[in-house]
């Protein structure tokens, strides 16, 4: 469920259970971080989700991926 009927999902995918891989997006702005997954708290099916990069209005996700081989 989105806040705004213009949001969509762009990235999705598994982590391992371990807990560490890292995880890296970036935006239309040129903005990026890259964090370890093991920060992420683990959420049941009705939670709301994660906020992890703070955007300014005209800024968008444009990229997400599981960065392998990154430290």
């Amino acid at each position: 469920k989105f806040k705004k009927a213009e949001e969509a999902l762009i990235f999705g995918d598994t982590l391992s259970a371990a807990g560490e891989d890292k995880i890296l997006l970036i935006t239309a702005r040129g903005m990026a971080i890259k964090f370890s997954a093991k920060h992420l708290s683990v959420l049941g099916r009705s939670a709301a989700g994660v906020s992890a990069i703070a955007l300014k209005e005209d800024d968008y996700l444009v990229f997400g991926a599981i960065a392998e081989g990154i430290k």
